[in-house]
């Protein structure tokens, strides 16, 4: 039997996840240069990279649903796309927290931000269109070429204040531990929402 998004023991373990993230934040190490600025690195990098995982698989069930238009696999793809999008958004926005630590103010011109933007506002427009039809393709379709703007926008962005990688060119041990921590929490909380999400979405077409 399916738990309900009421059932309030549905929500112990995004509480859990959020209270581990805390306490990573918390015990998180400072970076030599931004110091403890880099604390909101941390989660934007987080959802950012949580957020293009989902939009990845999102692409590749969209192939599959192309392929066989299958009505239980569109629903996994869409409720896995539809996080991924949020997430990255959430990894946007959370960006701005960054930027102003960082940089002392939010810059939405720079190259990296202003791609994340774009995409944010192409995906969220075009899978609310998609989601207005009744035809499943169209929707496995718009997930698939996704993926390709994701790319385009966000890999051909030049790095102005933007580091290229900041987990493998990090020196320290400790924040490369950190990044990666703080990833598989936010990931994690992608799955629940997916779960639930895809559950809410069965039980109101099917029961």
């Amino acid at each position: 039997m399916r738990q309900r998004i009421s059932d309030r023991n549905l929500w112990l373990p995004p509480l859990a996840l959020i209270a581990i993230g805390a306490v990573i934040l918390f015990f998180a190490p400072a970076e030599k240069t931004m110091g403890g600025g880099i604390k909101p690195v941390y989660v934007h990098v987080a959802f950012s990279w949580a957020g293009m995982v989902g939009v990845l698989l999102g692409g590749a069930l969209g192939v599959w649903v192309l392929a066989t238009d299958s009505p239980r696999w569109h629903d996994w793809m869409e409720t896995i796309a539809w996080v991924g999008v949020i997430w990255f958004l959430l990894g946007v926005i959370i960006s701005f927290a960054a930027a102003k630590a960082n940089w002392g103010a939010i810059s939405l011109t720079e190259p990296r931000t202003a791609a994340g933007l774009q995409f944010s506002a192409i995906a969220l427009i075009a899978k609310t269109l998609a989601g207005w039809s009744p035809w499943r393709r169209l929707r496995a379709a718009v997930n698939v070429a996704l993926v390709g703007v994701l790319w385009l926008l966000t890999f051909s962005a030049p790095l102005i204040l933007h580091p290229r990688d900041p987990i493998r060119t990090a020196t320290s041990a400790g924040i490369q531990i950190t990044f990666a921590a703080m990833f598989v929490v936010v990931l994690l909380l992608g799955v629940w929402a997916c779960g639930v999400a895809n559950s809410e979405l069965r039980i109101a077409k099917y029961e």
